[in-house]
């Protein structure tokens, strides 16, 4: 029974390297209409909270769940807890954040807010991008 449960997981997350490729597709075009508020196809990308999201469709919450405990396990480096958004470590009221209107500008991980200058810096270098 395991084999067969390994066998599903390798065949949907076969599924990224289409959901990744340039081809268009219909499917895609529903892919990105589910993943619209959560930033896109960007989400791949967030330490997101699969329970957070509300997506519609069941195929493609497993497939976000699968992919964010494949990442998990078999990456030495992990890049994806550095963004802000859809991040399950950052939170306002007990809820992941995604701005619409920063992530149009660029700012997506921490290191674009600029902790490393003063208050006052920070917010001119931030307001000019914005």
């Amino acid at each position: 029974m395991k084999r067969v449960e390994t066998m599903v997981k390798s065949l949907r997350l076969a599924w990224l390297k289409r959901i990744f490729s340039e081809n268009e597709g219909t499917w895609k075009n529903y892919l990105n209409h589910l993943l619209k508020c959560f930033g896109g196809s960007f989400l791949f990308h967030c330490n997101y909270n699969i329970k957070d999201l509300a997506i519609s469709s069941q195929f493609y919450t497993k497939l976000l769940q699968w992919w964010a405990d494949f990442r998990e396990e078999f990456s030495t480096e992990k890049p994806w807890h550095n963004i802000i958004r859809n991040n399950k470590d950052i939170r306002i009221d007990n809820k992941p954040i995604f701005y619409n209107t920063f992530f149009g500008y660029g700012i997506t991980h921490v290191t674009d807010l600029r902790f490393d200058l003063n208050i006052t810096e920070s917010y001119n270098i931030i307001a000019k991008k914005i």
